[in-house]
């Protein structure tokens, strides 16, 4: 699927203990192929719009969904899922014996994704780190080639440098296939340099908004924003 996507909200409300995250999001947002930052302050509920999204969460009200409805789509979150009892490289090719996925699944991907992330010692080793699992998630997750994946942060313990390369390699990836990618980020200086678009998650007196920009739109968008966008000098790192 190469097509933009649309994600649309419509008045969503979610709570977490009697704490509101969202109080009456709407939005409808085009999301094109690549890879679209999803950012705001702490709790303004990057996570669990994808989790929503994904179905991990349930609605409490309102609703949240993706047009056209893709058939594939892929979520790399902060909490492991990889099998403890398959080695790695079982792992990341774990859906190469899942039925729905067998047809998906591309080892040439696989391959592919262990020299964009310099991931070769993790997939074919033996012992695993929790950066290490994160990237070994996410080249499971690509291995099938999904109309969408959603990530939050998968590179976050990883150096500076590395990162940057990681960042680069996925979004080019992602728009050489087709693939729309959403991923919640606090990194977004680092990134915003890769990406084609940014989704901005903000509260406000008369709830929460969620907003949409692409390069080049840097004059029209709000200062903090702005600051959570602009390069950090290389003095302060």
């Amino acid at each position: 699927m190469s097509a933009p996507l649309v994600l649309v909200v419509e008045n969503l409300q979610f709570s977490f203990g009697g704490k509101s995250v969202f109080s009456g999001l709407s939005a409808r947002v085009r999301l094109r192929p690549g890879l679209t930052l999803l950012v705001g302050r702490n709790g303004t509920g990057k996570t669990t719009l994808l989790r929503l999204l994904i179905g991990l969460l349930g609605r409490q009200s309102g609703d949240i969904r993706l047009e056209p409805s893709p058939r594939y789509v892929q979520y790399v979150g902060q909490k492991s899922t990889i099998l403890n009892q398959l080695s790695p490289a079982e792992n990341a090719r774990l859906f190469r014996d899942k039925s729905y996925w067998r047809s998906q699944f591309d080892e040439g991907v696989v391959e592919k994704a262990k020299g964009m992330f310099q991931a070769g010692e993790i997939v074919d080793g033996e012992g695993l780190s929790g950066g290490e699992s994160q990237i070994l998630e996410l080249i499971r997750a690509m291995s099938v080639r999904p109309d969408v994946l959603l990530l939050d942060e998968p590179f976050g313990e990883w150096d500076v440098n590395r990162r940057d390369l990681a960042y680069r390699e996925l979004a080019a990836w992602c728009e050489v296939e087709g693939v729309h990618c959403v991923l919640a980020t606090h990194l977004s200086r680092e990134i915003w340099p890769h990406a084609r678009s940014v989704l901005y998650l903000v509260h406000t007196e008369d709830g929460n908004q969620m907003e949409s920009y692409e390069p080049g739109d840097e004059p029209d968008m709000p200062d903090e924003l702005l600051g959570l966008l602009r390069p950090v000098p290389t003095t302060e790192r």
